[in-house]
């Protein structure tokens, strides 16, 4: 597990992560460190949206092509 240490409006937030996936999220979570939280809202249902449509395309693909069969 790795900690990440985040500002947001001059407020730190510490958030322990596992070690590949805070790896991955180093390049966004240093763009968050200077965010206010209605730009750090609007990012995160941006990437909601990005989750809840690439679900929807994941469960149409298995639909399609592997339970009809």
């Amino acid at each position: 597990m790795k900690k990440i240490r985040i500002k947001v409006e001059n407020r730190v937030f510490d958030i322990t992560l596992e070690e590949d996936f805070a790896s991955f999220l180093k390049n966004e979570l240093d763009v968050l460190s200077s965010c206010d939280i209605k730009t750090l809202l609007s990012l995160y249902f941006e990437r909601s949206y990005e989750i809840f449509s690439t679900q929807k395309k994941l469960d149409d693909f298995i639909k399609k092509n592997l339970l009809d069969k």
